[in-house]
């Protein structure tokens, strides 16, 4: 972490682009030559099957958003190099770029944010970004979430990761209506991954589908090889999220949080 944000609570997000691929090759292989952006890409579900356990793009993948996060940015997260402009969900106060990471601050219990790219449309998108914190989880734990198929009023598709206070790592996939969250998966606790202060942890979804839509999610240590498998594979046909949406991360800060604030 910076060293300006040492003494608050952050919530630091980095992203990992996906290049595009010209044959049918599973998402590791193009992410381990490419680091430190948010990637999102459209997926043709022709061509993608849910028996499998990686990615499988179109023989030309499209990439919808990639950002590496280079510029300098005090309020907000500015514009992805692909994607448009990011639209905050709460302050753009708490929101920033250095350079080398989007930044989100929750100075206090409760508290939450999102930086969402609403200028695009995509149904079928996988997305994957790696968060870290500055600091131990309390409480209820923190929060990061994948969103996708986001429209107005608050619906979108969700790929959670909560760091808890016992340093655990949890992932669940849920859906936000009209701001009314619906869990679509049980809380499950991944052995052998555990949340340590300025240490990365992945977090990818993907969204194929409509009535149903097939949502994988799946989480797993920086610098670890990627899980062959999906953690959590579940269908959905609400109604109002078989279209396409836009895309982007969210974070939110447990009301029982005991380390906040903290002096700067």
């Amino acid at each position: 972490m910076p060293s300006r944000l040492g003494a608050r609570t952050a919530l630091t997000l980095m992203l990992s682009a996906v290049t595009a691929l010209s044959t049918l090759l599973p998402h590791h292989a193009a992410a381990a030559t490419t680091d430190h952006s948010l990637s999102a890409s459209i997926i043709d579900p022709v061509h993608s099957s849910a028996a499998q356990s990686a990615l499988v793009a179109a023989a030309a993948p499209q990439a919808c958003v990639a950002d590496q996060f280079s510029r300098s940015v005090a309020q907000g997260w500015g514009n992805a190099a692909v994607g448009g402009a990011y639209t905050p969900a709460g302050s753009a106060d708490q929101l920033s770029v250095d350079r080398s990471a989007g930044v989100m601050l929750m100075p206090t219990a409760g508290d939450g944010n999102a930086a969402l790219l609403s200028t695009i449309a995509t149904q079928d998108a996988d997305l994957a970004f790696r968060v870290k914190t500055d600091k131990h989880a309390t409480g209820g734990g923190v929060y990061a979430y994948a969103v996708a198929r986001r429209t107005s009023g608050g619906t979108q598709y969700q790929g959670q990761l909560r760091f808890t206070a016992q340093g655990q790592v949890t992932v669940r996939v849920s859906r936000l209506v009209s701001g009314t969250e619906t869990a679509l998966s049980p809380e499950a606790t991944l052995p052998g991954v555990q949340h340590v202060p300025g240490g990365y942890v992945w977090l990818r979804m993907q969204t194929v589908g409509v009535n149903p839509t097939t949502i994988k999610l799946k989480a797993w240590t920086d610098g670890q090889p990627e899980p062959a498998n999906w953690q959590h594979q579940v269908v959905d046909k609400e109604p109002q999220l078989q279209q396409a949406g836009g895309v982007g991360v969210r974070a939110f800060l447990s009301s029982a949080a005991n380390n906040v604030p903290v002096r700067a």
